[in-house]
C-alpha cells in the first residue's frame, strides 16, 4: 500500500487519520507544519500526500506549490472546512490532486487517495469512487434557499463529485456553484428530503401570497425528487403515500386562478421531463373536470398523468433524452415499450387501481388506430387515456425550447384540431380551456 505523509497543526486529528490510513494498509508521518512537511520531503519519497489547508505559517495552498515545483510527481490532498469551499477553484489551480470537507467520511479519504494515486484508471474501477447513479440530483435554487440543508451536498468538478457541504450546514455558493446545472446528494437522503418536500408543499398550497411560479418550481423539483427515489429504490408503500400528497396540493392550486401562472413557471424553469410531467398532469385534470368526470375520475387520471412515463426510468436516459427524428426503428420501438413497462411496474407493486394501469398502458393510443402498442381505435381507448394524451401532445409543444420555442397555449391547442388521433371532443375543451385563460 502507500507511504503517506500527514501535514495537520491539530494533532488529535492527525493522529486519527493515522490511525485510519495504518488500519485499512497505509504506512503514515505526522507532521504539525508545513515547514516540517518539506523538511521531510527533502529526505525522503513518499506516495501521496494530505495536507490541511490552513495552518500557521505555511498554509496547504503553499505547501502544494512546493510540492508542484520540487515534488511533481507526488500527488496531494488537501482537506479544508465548509467555510473555505472558496478554494476549491485555487486547490485546483494550484495542483491539488483532490480537495476534501471536513469532516469527510473514511470512503471519501480512501477514494482521495485511491484516485491520486491511480489517476490514469477508470474512475468508476476506483473502490469507493461515488458513481453518479448513487446521487440524487438538486436544483441549485433549492439549494440556495436553504431547503436541502437536511443533506450532504456535492458538485461536480471535471467529472468527480466532491462534497461542499455536510448535513446540517446551510450551504453557502459562490457563483460558480450557482451557475452549475445541478447538485448532487446521496440517494439514501430522499428518505428525509421528500417528507420536507410534503411539508414545504402543503404550507405553499394553503396560501396566496407565494408567487404562483414559486410553486411550479416547488411542485415540479418534488416530482423530480419522487421519480429518483422511485428510479432507485422503486415504488413501495411510502412512495404511492407522497404521490397521493403531492396531487392533493396540486389539485388545489390547479383549481385556482393561477393555472396559467402555474404553467408559465415552467415554461421558465429548465428540467424539461419533470415540467412536462407537471405540466400535462395540471392540463390532464383541467380537462377532465371540464368534460364532466368525476371527484374520483379526476383523482386518477392527475395519478395516472403523474406515472406516465414511470416505466421510462427503466430505459436508457441517452435515449429518452434524443429527438425522435434521430432514433432507429429498433430505438423508437425501445422508447415506445415505456408504456408497457410502466403498466407493468404498477401493477406489480399492487398499490394501484387496475383502471390507473389501463390509462398508463394506452395513453399513446390514437383514435384513429395508428398509435401503441395495441392499436387501438378511440371507443376502446380509456377517456382517460385520450385525455393524456392530448395533454401530453399540447404541454409539449408549450414546453419545448429546442430547436424551436415553445407555443402560446391557444396556437399549440389548434395544432391538434382536426388530427384524427386525437379525440376532436376533448381537443374542443382544449381550445375552449385555452380561451377562458387568456
Amino acid at each position: 500500500m502507500a507511504r503517506i505523509l500527514i501535514a495537520e497543526d491539530d494533532n488529535v486529528f492527525a493522529s486519527a487519520l493515522a490511525g485510519l490510513l495504518e488500519s485499512n494498509g497505509h504506512r503514515a508521518v505526522s507532521t504539525l507544519t508545513g515547514e516540517e512537511a518539506i523538511s521531510i520531503l527533502e529526505n525522503e519519497d513518499f506516495d501521496c500526500i494530505i495536507s490541511d489547508f490552513q495552518m500557521l505559517e505555511m498554509d496547504g495552498l503553499q505547501l502544494v506549490e512546493w510540492v508542484k515545483q520540487h515534488r511533481s510527481t507526488t500527488p496531494l490532498i488537501l482537506i479544508t472546512g465548509h467555510m473555505e469551499a472558496l478554494a476549491t477553484a485555487r486547490a485546483t489551480n494550484a495542483g491539488a490532486a483532490d480537495l476534501l470537507y471536513k469532516p469527510f467520511t473514511r470512503e471519501e479519504i480512501l477514494r482521495a487517495i485511491d484516485f491520486s494515486l491511480n489517476p490514469a484508471r477508470p474512475r468508476q474501477d476506483l473502490p469507493f469512487y461515488p458513481s453518479f447513479e448513487g446521487f440524487a440530483v438538486l436544483p441549485v435554487a433549492e439549494v440556495v434557499r436553504g431547503l436541502y440543508s437536511e443533506c450532504n451536498i456535492y458538485a461536480e468538478f471535471d467529472g468527480r463529485l466532491r462534497k461542499i457541504s455536510n448535513r446540517g450546514e446551510v450551504c453557502e455558493l459562490d457563483q460558480s456553484l450557482r451557475d452549475k446545472p445541478c447538485l448532487y446528494t446521496e440517494i439514501e437522503s430522499l428518505n428525509q428530503l421528500i417528507p420536507l418536500q410534503v411539508m414545504n408543499l402543503k404550507a405553499a398550497s394553503k396560501t396566496r401570497k407565494i408567487d404562483p411560479r414559486a410553486k411550479s418550481q416547488l411542485l415540479k423539483n418534488s416530482i423530480e425528487l419522487l421519480s429518483q427515489k422511485i428510479k432507485f429504490q422503486g415504488i413501495d408503500q411510502e412512495a404511492v403515500d407522497t404521490s397521493i400528497e403531492f396531487i392533493k396540493c396540486f389539485l388545489h392550486n390547479v383549481n385556482s386562478a393561477d393555472f396559467w401562472e402555474l404553467i408559465s413557471g415552467m415554461q421558465e424553469n429548465g428540467s424539461y421531463s419533470y415540467s412536462h410531467t407537471l405540466a400535462s398532469t395540471a392540463v390532464s385534470v383541467m380537462l377532465a373536470q371540464r368534460n364532466k368526470l368525476s371527484i374520483a375520475d379526476c383523482y386518477n387520471i392527475a395519478v395516472a398523468a403523474l406515472f406516465q412515463d414511470v416505466g421510462k426510468l427503466k430505459l436508457d436516459p441517452n435515449l429518452i433524452n434524443r429527438p425522435t427524428s434521430s432514433l432507429t426503428p429498433e430505438e423508437r420501438k425501445i422508447l415506445r415499450s415505456h408504456v408497457e413497462l410502466g403498466s407493468r411496474i404498477l401493477r406489480e407493486t399492487g398499490l394501484f387501481p387496475s383502471e390507473i394501469c389501463d390509462v398508463i398502458l394506452q395513453h399513446h393510443e390514437n383514435c384513429n388506430g395508428t398509435g401503441y402498442p395495441n392499436k387501438l381505435h378511440r371507443d376502446q381507448i380509456h377517456i382517460m387515456a385520450r385525455i393524456i394524451h392530448i395533454a401530453d401532445e399540447f404541454c409539449f409543444d408549450l414546453l419545448r425550447t429546442k430547436p424551436c420555442a415553445g407555443l402560446a397555449p391557444q396556437e399549440s391547442a389548434t395544432r391538434l384540431r382536426g388530427r384524427a388521433e386525437y379525440d376532436q371532443d376533448i381537443v374542443a375543451s382544449l381550445e375552449s380551456l385555452c380561451r377562458q385563460m387568456n
